[in-house]
């Protein structure tokens, strides 16, 4: 039982994560503190699409969710860039450019890291980190 909470937990976390995301890319003004730092907004897009993909890699695990994951970062990415015109902000694809390398570096090394956390809390084993052996 506390296995699906861990495992519900998680991906709750996951979808407000997602949430923030969605928001702070389609705000019609961003958070001033952003534009204290140069290019603070694409370290921003790239650890937003990193984290995301590692997040949900994490909990979903196999091939299949981490090829589809990918591609639903790398999609929600370019769609939020061309729906972020409509607000009064002005879309950029070098911005889905960087949201595509972090989804990319989310999807391989830190989703190891992240089964390694889920594991430890007790969401179960992921395929990254028990590989079973043969025999």
């Amino acid at each position: 039982m506390r296995r699906v909470w861990i495992y519900r937990g998680w991906l709750g976390a996951g979808w407000l994560l997602v949430i923030f995301v969605i928001w702070i890319t389609l705000t019609p003004k961003p958070p001033d503190e952003l534009q204290l730092i140069p290019h603070l907004d694409k370290i921003g897009h790239f650890l937003a699409y990193a984290v995301l993909a590692a997040w949900f890699s994490a909990v979903l695990p196999g091939r299949r969710w981490l090829t589809g994951l990918t591609l639903a970062f790398i999609v929600m990415g370019g769609v939020l860039e061309i729906l972020q015109g409509y607000t009064g902000r002005d879309p950029s694809w070098f911005d889905w450019l960087i949201d595509i390398g972090g989804a990319l570096l989310g999807a391989g090394l830190p989703r190891i890291w992240l089964g390694h956390v889920y594991a430890w809390i007790g969401g179960g084993e992921h395929d990254l980190v028990h590989k079973p052996t043969a025999g």
